[in-house]
């Protein structure tokens, strides 16, 4: 045999194991899900290695899929007092995707996606496996319409932050935003938004530019 032949087999045998490690990660992960249905589009949250968001994503987008990295435009101020506009990613090491059951499944056997969150207060099925984290559409939206707005720098908090009404914002660049009115220890007031597992997005807001829904 040449050494040609025996590198052509070899690459050959490389290939083959590689697809069989693939299949049984696909294998393993089907097994995995509890209680979804499989053609339904719903919002996952995926956690990714550190500062490796950016470029998850864009492989993730390449290959069709729905991604949503929540990110920010934020100013530094350097020692010097110069000012540089930077982009600040609000939730590290997580992509949300929209995605269907059968599509997570094949998504969580790429090498670059660690694992998707599940609902650890959620019932456990017979094999003690919790069911996966999804975040519901209207807050996806009302988060990513919140996050669009260059003018309000968006924290999140967890979910034991205090709440007090739930209003909406009537003018500025928040303008139609539904949440919870909440006040911080410095006096500021903001509108918080909950999103299921992660706390809540808050941004501040004046108390002149909402209006009551109702009292919760």
């Amino acid at each position: 045999m040449s050494s040609n032949d025996g590198k052509m087999l070899s690459l050959k045998k490389e290939g083959h194991i590689q697809e069989m490690a693939t299949s049984n990660r696909l294998a393993s992960c089907a097994s995995r899900a509890v209680g979804l249905p499989q053609n339904e589009r719903r919002w996952f949250i995926a956690f990714v290695g550190n500062n490796q968001e950016k470029a998850a994503a864009r492989r993730l987008e390449g290959m069709d899929y729905e991604v949503y990295l929540p990110v920010q435009e934020v100013v530094s101020v350097w020692k010097d007092g110069r000012r540089k506009l930077r982009e600040r990613i609000v939730l590290p090491n997580l992509l949300f995707l929209h995605l269907t059951e059968l599509e997570r499944k094949v998504v969580v056997a790429l090498p670059f996606v660690k694992r998707f969150m599940v609902d650890r207060a959620g019932k456990v099925d017979a094999y003690n496996r919790h069911p996966l984290a999804v975040i519901p559409d209207g807050q996806m939206e009302r988060f990513k319409f919140m996050l669009g707005q260059d003018e309000k720098e968006v924290s999140m908090e967890p979910l034991t932050l205090k709440t007090g009404d739930a209003v909406r914002i009537i003018r500025g660049s928040l303008a139609g935003l539904e949440g919870h009115v909440y006040q911080g220890n410095s006096g500021k007031s903001y509108v918080a938004v909950k999103l299921d597992f992660l706390g809540c997005a808050i941004a501040e807001v004046a108390l002149t530019d909402v209006e009551l829904i109702q009292h919760s």
